[in-house]
């Protein structure tokens, strides 16, 4: 019986031993899960600092708003308080969908006359009139600089006598562009530069006490003026072959003596260079079955090929 008893109580000390064991298991188990708990919770916060830290951009007319609000606007950028003393910006490229981009162009002269020294500025008008400010960019170039040149703002300057061209080009279309015609006279300091009055054809100017060559038909305001008049009567008109075509004695509103190829008696529109390409007899502009020729190699904007430059390019579908 004693050992009976005896048996018993050293099953229950191992038992009482195993459960205590199995306790502090239980517990150090529970502390480690508990830290890494608390690890977790430290890097999902340092996780959500970062993230707000994240910027969108959106780029936002000026922003005119009140003390009360939480928006606030810097270089046309929205900035949107994100709570903690912290600030994002965001900004968003304008599409280009919301643009328009012009379709022709009109100028407020196609053709000038000046003396040397004298200025014109062009202007350009955009068509359609709610073209969109990032697509109204424009080149001016000159055929010949010695005669005339131009600003990047389109102020013509003056140099030299004779003619040259002035080409006015859309940036962003480049199919786009019109001509200047520039007529440049050398104004001698021993003659006036107000300009002599005449009759568009026949007889000399009215104004008798200034330059006057001798040849009735001319309204020359000067020698250099006469001399470059005598070059074109030389080389003949290219519509009628004549030495003195009407067209060589026409004025301006203004009296300066100018070439006007419309008032030869048979004038062809067909053969002005200025009306109908040369090369392949359409006429210029960038509609259907119109001919265009770029100045410099560049996509057409119309159907997006490339086109040389200065070669005729059309669209007949």
């Amino acid at each position: 019986m004693l050992n009976l008893k005896a048996f018993l109580e050293d099953k229950r000390a191992i038992l009482i031993s195993a459960i205590s064991i199995v306790i502090v298991i239980a517990i150090i188990t529970s502390l480690i899960l508990f830290g890494k708990d608390k690890a977790h919770e430290a890097n999902a916060a340092n996780d959500s600092s970062d993230t707000s830290s994240l910027t969108v951009s959106v780029v936002v007319p000026d922003i005119i708003t009140d003390s009360s609000d939480t928006a606030t606007s810097t270089d046309n950028v929205l900035h949107l308080d994100v709570g903690d003393g912290k600030r994002a910006s965001s900004q968003e490229d304008v599409s280009e969908e919301q643009t328009v981009k012009p379709t022709d162009i009109s100028l407020n002269k196609s053709s000038v006359t000046l003396l040397k020294g004298e200025s014109f500025t062009i202007k350009t008008t955009f068509i359609p009139a709610n073209t969109s400010q990032i697509h109204k960019g424009l080149t001016f170039k000159t055929s010949n600089a010695n005669i005339a040149t131009v600003s990047k703002s389109g102020t013509i300057k003056a140099n030299g006598k004779g003619n040259c061209v002035i080409t006015v080009s859309c940036v962003d279309v480049p199919s786009i562009s019109k001509q200047v015609n520039v007529t440049v006279y050398e104004n001698e300091s021993s003659q006036s530069s107000i300009p002599q009055t005449g009759n568009n054809g026949s007889g000399n100017t009215s104004n008798s006490g200034k330059y006057n060559c001798g040849n009735p038909l001319h309204h020359c305001v000067n020698e250099a003026g006469h001399n470059y008049l005598v070059e074109i009567e030389e080389e003949g008109c290219p519509y009628c072959g004549s030495h003195s075509c009407p067209s060589f004695y026409t004025v301006d509103k203004w009296g300066y003596p100018i070439i006007d190829p419309t008032v030869c008696p048979q004038y062809d529109v067909k053969k002005d260079p200025t009306k109908y390409c040369q090369d392949c007899g359409r006429p210029i502009g960038s509609k259907k079955g119109q001919c265009l020729q770029f100045l410099i190699s560049a996509y057409c904007d119309i159907c997006g090929k490339w086109v040389e430059g200065r070669t005729c390019h059309y669209h007949d579908d």
